[in-house]
């Protein structure tokens, strides 16, 4: 009778602490001292459990309404795939009528995208819906595209993880929250994600674990396919003034040119690149992918070995409804160079400097 008793006072809503009190009374009764001790254990494992399940349950409806929008999201996705085929090599989508790639010219393959990747795309394992592709990641220069612009970035697990976190969805009721992320490769660029979760609703402890996978999609920078497309903004025309310029001076100005872009790109110009080199009879032109670049470019070869510079501009077309214009450098070097020897004002006079300003030693009194 008095279990039955008890199990009518629960009903109304006796609150946890009064429920607890009864128990222990109950137990003090009917049971003996040596089992007492088992028995909370049990009690206290039971009551854990089912707070557990309570907050699970309450999770469940609150993603409810995202699972479904999830799932039609899928259906719509599944849909559009069957009636596009993809470019193996520039990834652009094409009606699947199409037998050639639209941008590069490639043949296309005879399935449709959904036909080739359907079976192998990740989907999610509660709703089925498919997930989007990974983050984008040149495979160049290692940058990955990051809130509408390209960020420089070296360990793709690490971008794996910080792109993740900022999409992981977690219940606002949890607290304590703790992340823990593992990303393991598959291949290059497929990786599986090990994902836990732990933290705690109303005191009570709650632990997620699971595993997604992620795709990395290969795609050029801005940067990379401006260098791979023959961008410039900027010529230097390196010239002799009444002479040609020797092999040596034009090897000191590639090595030069090298190191000179080399450290503004590390300062943050991404177009301090070098599109291309003519090299002519009189000189060799420097087609330079940013004009501050050139500029610069310009300053260290005349601090080298002297000369003149002069700009002209072009009109190249229009940029954001801006015309916009290339520069043209033309870099004239001194009439003389180191270790020539010339005849002025009746002395024979060896050149020993050609930079800012041409210097000499005369050879008959030093």
């Amino acid at each position: 009778m008095a279990f039955l008793d008890l199990e009518k006072m629960l009903s109304k809503g006796i609150s946890r602490a009064v429920e607890q009190a009864i128990k222990n009374k109950v137990l003090e009764a009917v049971m003996p001292k040596r089992q007492r001790g088992s028995v909370r254990k049990r009690v206290a494992e039971d009551e854990y459990m089912r707070e557990a399940r309570a907050a699970e349950n309450r999770l469940e409806e609150e993603y409810r309404p995202a699972k479904r929008k999830g799932a039609e999201r899928g259906s719509e996705a599944a849909q559009s795939s069957k009636s596009v085929k993809l470019c193996q090599k520039c990834g652009t989508l094409s009606p699947k009528k199409m037998k050639f790639c639209p941008e590069c010219g490639t043949r296309l393959p005879d399935e449709t995208l959904y036909e080739q990747n359907v079976a192998a795309r990740p989907s999610c394992p509660l709703c089925g819906a498919f997930v989007e592709p990974g983050p984008k990641v040149c495979p160049e220069c290692g940058a990955f595209y990051h809130k509408n612009k390209w960020e420089d970035g070296e360990n793709i697990e690490e971008i794996i993880m910080m792109l993740s976190r900022e999409v992981l969805l977690i219940n606002t009721d949890i607290d304590n929250v703790s992340v823990g992320m593992q990303p393991v490769a598959r291949t290059p660029y497929i990786y599986d994600l090990y994902v836990d979760v732990d933290g705690t609703i109303e005191g009570v402890p709650v632990y997620k674990d699971g595993k997604t996978e992620v795709r990395i999609k290969r795609e050029a920078c801005d940067m990379c396919s401006r260098k791979a497309g023959g961008y410039f903004e900027a010529v230097i025309q390196i010239r002799g003034t009444n002479r040609q310029p020797s092999k040596e001076e034009l090897s000191e100005c590639r090595k030069l040119t090298s190191a000179t872009l080399e450290q503004l790109d590390r300062k943050g110009d991404k177009l301090a690149f070098v599109s291309d080199i003519v090299e002519l009879k009189e000189g060799t032109d420097y087609y330079i992918g940013s004009t501050n670049a050139a500029r610069q470019l310009c300053r260290r070869i005349i601090d080298l070995y002297g000369g003149t510079v002069s700009e002209s501009y072009t009109l190249a077309g229009m940029k954001d409804g801006k015309e916009a214009y290339r520069t043209t450098f033309a870099m004239r070097l001194p009439e003389f160079k180191k270790g020539d020897v010339i005849y002025y004002d009746g002395k024979v006079i060896e050149i020993r400097n050609c930079a800012r300003r041409i210097t000499g030693i005369c050879l008959a009194d030093g």
